[in-house]
């Protein structure tokens, strides 16, 4: 790894960074993410950043402080408990390798055992092989085509 990927993780805050320049670094993620140009607005970010029971965890250049990775966490009440649901989880392909999707990862499922839930949930396309690898190495088993499901009970 280069001196130059190193990062830094925390909670990502809306007031902190500034909207347009987190809606720029957010449609950077999330092109790389579906592949496709994303279209999201402003009002898309600042609408899932501001749920109540949703958080997003950053990577952040050490450096420059731009941000290269990112995972959100929705903590549910269901009919069957507490559940968490991880989306968004993608890092620049130049800081792969890092530690960033290690560390996101960790806050992602910390949150959700602080907040009480009994497991967390993400999908993933059979085509991201790493991604794939990357869930079961955390703990994450393959319970549907293409669900992934952590427990949290002992």
């Amino acid at each position: 790894m280069e001196e130059s990927n190193a990062t830094t993780v925390d909670w990502l805050n809306l007031r902190q960074r500034g909207l347009k320049q987190l809606t720029r670094e957010i449609g950077i993620l999330m092109t790389i993410l579906d592949q496709t140009t994303w279209e999201g607005t402003a009002h898309d970010v600042t609408a899932t950043l501001s749920q109540d029971k949703t958080w997003t965890a950053a990577a952040f250049d050490a450096t420059s402080g731009e941000v290269v990775g990112m995972g959100t966490v929705s903590v549910l009440r269901t009919f069957h408990g507490v559940e968490a649901r991880i989306d968004n989880m993608v890092v620049r392909p130049e800081y792969h390798g890092s530690g960033a999707a290690n560390q996101i990862m960790a806050m992602l499922t910390e949150r959700a055992r602080a907040e009480g839930a009994a497991w967390a949930e993400l999908t993933c396309g059979r085509q991201r092989r790493r991604a794939r690898a990357f869930y079961t190495k955390h703990g994450f088993v393959e319970t549907l085509g293409g669900v992934f499901q952590k427990s949290f009970v002992d």
